[in-house]
């Protein structure tokens, strides 16, 4: 090292500021995949977006696998336990969608690729449609923030923008008659 970068690194802010900016660094580095999907301030719920993302699925595929999927595949099912490990692919098709996706089968430490159809119903819901007992809703999670748009402030702008219309017209047909006038005394004939 030359001594100017020696006379630098001796100086103790800058040694400080060095140590933090790696501890950030890793820390950043190595939460990222564990946040990837956590529920933390979000809230759950039937996922009814027209264009949905892999991300919207994967909340419902990885649950889904983890605890229903497989169960009785294979025998002896006991102490086997499968993890979704990546979504590899996306297809939406219309109303219909097709996820395939990555298994690891934690016993035989084997990983498979699986896929999962999914169809928006009539209502705008999406479902899966290979469930045990028929079509399962699929739910995912959204910020709380967009969960109280969805739900408190555009039901309350539906009701509220005929109200004010309504209110409008009331004005502008109160302010043409003009202000009212008192009415004439009548005189005895």
């Amino acid at each position: 090292m030359t001594e100017k970068a020696n006379v630098i690194l001796s100086n103790r802010k800058t040694r400080i500021w060095l140590i933090l900016a790696l501890v950030v660094a890793i820390w950043v580095g190595g939460v990222g995949q564990a946040w990837g999907h956590s529920t933390e301030g979000l809230v759950r719920v039937m996922l009814d977006k027209a264009k949905p993302t892999y991300d919207d699925f994967a909340f419902f595929i990885e649950p889904y696998v983890n605890q229903e999927k497989y169960k009785g595949v294979h025998e002896p099912y006991r102490g086997r336990f499968y993890a979704m490990d990546d979504v590899m692919e996306l297809r939406l098709m219309g109303r219909e969608a097709e996820a395939t996706f990555e298994v690891l089968d934690m016993r035989g430490n084997e990983r498979f690729l699986d896929t999962m159809r999914f169809v928006r119903g009539d209502d705008g819901f999406w479902r899966f449609m290979g469930a045990e007992g028929g079509p399962r809703e699929v739910f995912t999670y959204i910020p709380e923030w967009e969960h109280i748009l969805k739900t408190k402030v555009q039901p309350g702008g539906m009701v509220g923008l005929p109200v004010m219309l309504a209110l409008l017209i009331w004005l502008r047909l109160r302010r043409k008659k003009g202000p009212k006038q008192p009415a004439e005394p009548i005189e005895p004939a």
